[in-house]
């Protein structure tokens, strides 16, 4: 898990600097904006994602019981 999400934001920032420099593996890169911003926003929400859903696995919350009826003297 650790792995996946460290893999996801090297690239991410791979990805964010050859966008910056023009540049990736002495190749031009250029990347639109709006694909940059829309890139980094669902890997960002992916990641948070993956997080909330481990983390929910490795510690889950208690359920309440639900409320038994009181038992009713006899008469």
């Amino acid at each position: 898990m650790f792995l996946l999400s460290g893999a996801w934001l090297a690239a991410d920032v791979v990805l964010t600097l050859a966008a910056g420099w023009g540049e990736l593996a002495g190749r031009p890169f250029r990347l639109e904006s709006s694909v940059l911003v829309a890139f980094l926003t669902t890997s960002t929400a992916t990641v948070i994602g993956l997080f909330l859903v481990f983390l929910r696995w490795l510690y889950p919350q208690a359920r309440a019981l639900p409320e038994a009826p009181l038992p009713t003297p006899d008469l």
